[in-house]
Order: C-alpha cells, then structure tokens, then sequence
C-alpha cells in the first residue's frame, strides 16, 4: 500500500499529495504502477523543487514553532498581500488557517488572485502524516471515548492557548496585522475546533477573533 509513502494517492494514480502537503501535484503513474522505490525517488526531487519555487515568492515564508502550552513545534505558512511592502504604514487583516499542510497552498493561490489584503497564516505540522493524527489532539475537546479509536485527543484547550498566547502575538510583533481584524477557519475536526474557539471566547468576554 503507497499510501503511507506518498501522503495520499487517488486509486486511479492521478493525484498525489506531496509530504508538506501545502501543495497538491498531478501527475500520472501509469508506467511506475507498483514500482515504489523509483516513485519514492521522484516524489523526493519534486518535493525539493516546490519547497525552493515556493519559497522563492518574497511574499511566502515558513517557520518553526515550538510551544510551551502543547509541548510540541508547529510548522507556520505566512502569506502576505500583494502590495504589503509597498505599504509600510498599513496594517492588514490576519485570517489563521488549520491544516496548513494541506490547505495552505490552495487558500493562499486563492487570496492572491482575488488581489485580497489579509496576511494569511497557516497552522500545520511537521509532514501530513504528523497532521493526519495530530490534528485529533488539538482540535477536540473533551477527550474521546475508547469507541472513538482516536489515539490522542482532547487538546483543543492548550491548542487554542498556543494561538492565542503564542502565534497572535508573535504575528502581531513581527509584521503589520491588525488586531481588530482576525478570523480563524477550518475544514472537518477543524471546523469543529473554530466553534470550540467561538464557544471559548462567548464564555470568558473575549475578543481574539472579530
């Protein structure tokens, strides 16, 4: 089975999502079908020249983050607005994306082309397969029954304080956001852990996201 090799691949062999997972790549396998020692080789050359053609985008950077509440290290995806260092007076609007191993790429190629002016801040891990089960941890709350078959969870908690606590302010230290105007999103648990976020901040008189 590839899948555990490749991140993620369709049965039909179309799709393929690369270990960093913030960029989705087409490509057709028919003729490397079962060989997946050479597709393992391919995988890693293509893996190497979209982390240097992405991050070659002055607009596009990534950093590491460790956290003192989750006792782990976060991989951050900024994107910032087109005309940001033609501005350096104005301060832009932050939206905070989950699962940025997977989303980050698509969410970000959309902003741009819609010329938006938010500084877009993808929340990921280390590699997809690291987000595929430590997104259980940080975005559920309580922890989960047995029956659930979720390894880990229950951390929605310590994961909120990280982004409130850690990741707001050290966007708001290092560029030109503007605190009135944040929005968190996500997709599936991560939907789930917004409304946890929202749930949060109704109950303790809060204002981290407008």
């Amino acid at each position: 089975n590839p899948e555990p090799l490749l991140g993620k691949i369709s049965l039909s062999g179309k799709i393929i999502s690369e270990d960093y997972n913030y960029l989705i790549i087409s490509f057709v396998l028919k003729k490397l079908h079962g060989d997946y020692k050479i597709m393992r080789i391919i995988l890693k050359s293509i893996r190497i020249l979209i982390f240097v053609f992405v991050f070659s985008d002055s607009s596009l950077a990534q950093v590491r983050m460790y956290s003192d509440f989750v006792k782990d290290t976060f991989s951050i995806f900024i994107n910032l607005p087109k005309d940001y260092s033609k501005n350096p007076d104005k301060k832009y609007p932050v939206v905070y994306l989950l699962d940025a191993n997977y989303y980050f790429h698509r969410v970000s190629i959309k902003l741009n082309k819609n010329d938006s002016e938010s500084i877009l801040v993808g929340i990921g891990y280390k590699n997809f397969e690291e987000m595929d089960s430590l997104r259980n941890r940080d975005y559920t709350f309580p922890k989960a029954l047995a029956e659930d078959s979720f390894s880990i969870s229950g951390g929605a908690k310590t994961f909120l304080s990280y982004i409130e606590k850690e990741l707001i302010p050290y966007m708001d230290q290092h560029y030109r956001t503007d605190s009135c105007k944040r929005t968190i999103m996500g997709h599936s648990l991560g939907g789930y852990f917004v409304l946890f976020a929202l749930g949060d901040e109704l109950k303790k008189q809060t204002t981290h996201f407008n």
